[in-house]
């Protein structure tokens, strides 16, 4: 997978990721085997980095915009 991909599964910025991290990608192997037994570099920023942003729009819809609104029966039904 690409890394900005694999950088969102353990929640960290791939900006704030050493260099070896951000330049390839990541095997799905490397992945779990960085989030068992995570890196000193990877608990650091865990503790001390922001967290990375959640998904934008194109992301899944949240119970907000799902619920939004009152339910309005179409035109055409018998009710």
């Amino acid at each position: 997978m690409k890394s900005a991909t694999a950088a969102t599964k353990p929640g960290i910025l791939l900006s704030a990721a050493p260099a070896e991290f951000q330049e390839g990608p990541v095997s799905r192997d490397e992945l779990n085997a960085l989030q068992a037994d995570p890196p000193s570099w990877l608990a650091n920023l865990r503790c001390e980095a922001p967290p990375a942003p959640p998904p934008g729009p194109g992301g899944r819809r949240t119970a907000a915009r799902r619920t939004a609104g009152p339910r309005v029966a179409p035109a055409w039904s018998a009710a």
